[in-house]
């Protein structure tokens, strides 16, 4: 179980406040438009909408980006899912995390 905040979101995580990729306010809840994320080698693979992750989340939006329960995490989330190899995506190592690449809204 993860412990909370006073605001309703899990103790220790600072939130995103602009999305760099989407320019979305995260605090309205939206997640991303960025639903593909592609490593280094070239395999370019679907993101992982919060809530669909291999651990359960008890709170109704992601408690590192915002994003609302079935939307997609803003790049560089803390707590978004690697979905190559089930870890956090900005600390599991798949990424270069200085070149990191979604693919943009058409």
């Amino acid at each position: 179980m993860t412990a909370q905040g006073g605001n309703g979101r899990a103790a220790g995580y600072r939130t995103i406040g602009q999305c760099a990729y989407c320019r979305r306010d995260t605090a309205a809840g939206e997640g991303c438009t960025t639903d593909r994320i592609t490593f280094p080698d070239g395999v370019v693979l679907d993101a992982i909408p919060y809530g669909e992750e291999s651990v359960s989340h008890v709170t109704d939006r992601c408690p590192g980006c915002e994003a609302a329960r079935e939307g997609y995490h803003h790049p560089f989330c803390p707590v978004e899912e690697c979905p190559r190899c089930g870890r956090r995506l900005m600390q599991c190592g798949c990424l270069d995390t200085d070149c990191v690449s979604r693919r943009w809204p058409e």
